[in-house]
């Protein structure tokens, strides 16, 4: 139950390459340990790297009510649970609050929109979107949701040079992959 014991068993399951036997270091440290970052951090890029998605957003739960006004937690929070489907009333108003706190934000932009897309009001989620850089709609997961948003209000011509460059990020988690697929999918059909 001590941090350098816990560091150092940590350490060898890295050497070791046991993977679960890190998780679960990880998850102890941050029980134990609070404040310990550093041991958020690794977590958080074991689940992105795995692209566990429910890992991630565990983790985000778990750690939004030691900051609670944190509007990159909120917003990593809502992220996931909307990709995952799942407590979506809440993962809307965490993205609304989230984008009250930080409107210029690409990411947290991005996240607003695709909450606002999933409750069917897309031009508003589009109006997000309209605030941001030209060069910020570019970046490749900021250019899959307007690529989404642009192709469910019929705008595939448009959409298309987003979802491109949205192909060429390699670090999408599956359900963005997935909505990816989905959407290239409803993008022939019309």
């Amino acid at each position: 139950e001590r941090l350098g014991a816990l560091t150092a068993l940590l350490e060898l399951a890295n050497r070791w390459q046991l993977t679960r036997a890190r998780e679960d270091l990880l998850w102890r440290i941050l029980r134990r340990f609070p404040d310990a970052r550093w041991a958020q951090d690794s977590l958080e890029r074991f689940y992105f790297d795995a692209g566990n998605t429910t890992g991630l957003y565990q983790l985000y739960l778990k750690q939004l009510p030691r900051s609670p006004q944190n509007a990159a937690m909120k917003n990593n929070l809502a992220a996931t649970a909307l990709l995952l489907k799942t407590n979506l009333t809440q993962a809307c108003q965490w993205a609304a609050e989230a984008y009250a706190e930080a409107p210029t934000n690409a990411d947290v932009v991005c996240t607003y929109a695709y909450a606002l897309h999933s409750q069917g009001r897309n031009q508003e989620g589009l109006a997000a979107f309209q605030k941001l850089e030209p060069s910020q709609l570019e970046k490749p997961s900021v250019a899959l949701y307007y690529g989404v948003l642009l192709s469910a209000t019929g705008r595939t011509s448009e959409a298309a040079p987003y979802l491109q460059i949205a192909r060429t990020n390699s670090h999408l988690l599956p359900e963005e992959k997935q909505l990816l697929v989905e959407t290239d999918k409803m993008n022939q059909m019309k």
